[in-house]
This record gives C-alpha cells, structure tokens and sequence, in this order.
C-alpha cells in the first residue's frame, strides 16, 4: 500500500520530512512574533507543508509540459470504502482534516481570519499547479477541489470542538479555588 503510494510520489516524503524540519524551526520565532502559543503555528505550518509536500511534488511522469485544464467535472465525495487503503482520497482526507484543525486553532488563538483563507485556498493553488507544472500530475481536478473543501470543513469543525472544550476547560478551571485544583 505505501511502496505503491511511493511509487506514484516519490518525492512525497523526503519533502515531507523537510517540511517538518522547517516547520519545527520556523513555529518558534513566528509564535513569539504573533504572541500565540507555539503548538497551533507548528501544527498549521507543518499540515501547510505536509499538504504541498504530497500534492505539488513531482511524479514519475514530470517533465512533461501538456496543458490538460480542467479535465473533470464530476463531483464524487469521499466514501468510507476509498479510506481503507491509501489512495488519492485517504490521502486528501490525511491531509484535509488536520489542515482544518489547525487553522481553526490559529485562527481562534491570533484572532484573525487568514489561516482560514490560507486554508481554503490551498487546494485552488494545488490544482492550479498540478495544471500548470510539468510534475506529472492531472490536471485541474474539481472534484480534488472540493473533497479537499469537505473535507477541510470537517476538519475546522472538529477544531471548533476542540478549541471550544479548551476554553470552556480552562474557564472551569479558573473558577475553581487554587487551593481545590489537583496536584499535577
């Protein structure tokens, strides 16, 4: 299952790894900056580089300039049975969810909107560079575009949940006597 993945996207994961290594040495001086907690800006920029890593790295067949355009209309979202194994869309569900997560995470921590955006136009500037590129990938998918927006919404759901239980944990927390707290 990952030596056919890798087989398709050889570059995927030393990419991979070096979006990793990037993100771990970048979060630190942009959180300072931002004044937010490290934890969410590391999460949201490795999901940002694990995201281009597996999507804008070159195939077997790169090196090939063929403008396809949009070669698909159709609409097909994601069924539980495409999760099973590793494909094209367990592989946008890996990447979508926790992009979602973490952009709703930052976003809530610096109170600002762009990580949403940042996120919502990440698949738009995917699918245009696969288009455009010569990396051996299709075209402009559509239907890329939009399971990867499902699934993105899922994902910011779910970091809604999670950002909301934080703060009403944290809120419970302060209004108990600091004398009542558990030793940690």
């Amino acid at each position: 299952m990952i030596r056919a993945f890798m087989r398709g996207a050889p570059w995927a994961v030393p990419a991979g790894v070096l979006a990793l290594v990037i993100a771990t040495a970048v979060a630190w001086p942009v959180a300072r900056r931002m004044r937010v907690p490290v934890v969410p800006v590391w999460l949201f920029l490795a999901t940002v580089g694990g995201f281009l890593a597996t999507t804008v790295t070159p195939s077997p067949a790169a090196g090939h300039w063929s403008w396809r355009g949009v070669t698909s209309f159709s609409v097909v979202l994601p069924s539980p049975d495409s999760l099973h194994s590793l494909n094209d869309t367990s592989v946008n569900v890996l990447l979508g969810l926790p992009l979602g997560l973490a952009a709703v995470w930052l976003a809530g921590e610096c109170r600002r909107w762009w990580p949403l955006l940042a996120a919502v136009a990440l698949p738009f500037v995917v699918e245009g560079a696969q288009a455009l590129l010569p990396l051996g990938r299709s075209g402009f998918q559509l239907p890329d575009v939009l399971a990867n927006g499902v699934v993105l919404v899922a994902g910011a759901v779910l970091g809604a949940f999670v950002v909301g239980a934080a703060a009403l944990w944290r809120r419970r927390l302060r209004a108990v006597p600091a004398d009542a707290r558990p030793d940690r």
